[in-house]
């Protein structure tokens, strides 16, 4: 999928403010961000936008996490 795809479907760009990864290639990156619920987000990493990722908070700061497919992360958020 193309970041595009992410914003067209309610994902939030979130800034990193990595000062190792800025030392190293001038750059600071970000990641996409949907919010499913309280506890539950899609998250997908700059560098791999074909890698989106399910989050489900167990406990405080505890996550479980599986692998998506870009394409169950388009018809899942299927703009209508």
């Amino acid at each position: 999928m193309r970041y595009i795809d992410y914003i067209n479907r309610g994902f939030e760009r979130c800034e990193l403010n990595d000062t190792v990864q800025y030392n190293e290639t001038g750059y600071k990156g970000y990641y996409l961000v949907k919010k499913l619920t309280k506890k539950v987000t899609v998250e997908v990493g700059d560098s791999e936008l074909d890698n989106p990722v399910l989050y489900i908070e167990q406990k405080e700061g505890e996550f479980i996490s599986f692998p998506l497919t870009p394409e169950l992360v388009m018809n899942w958020f299927e703009k209508k």
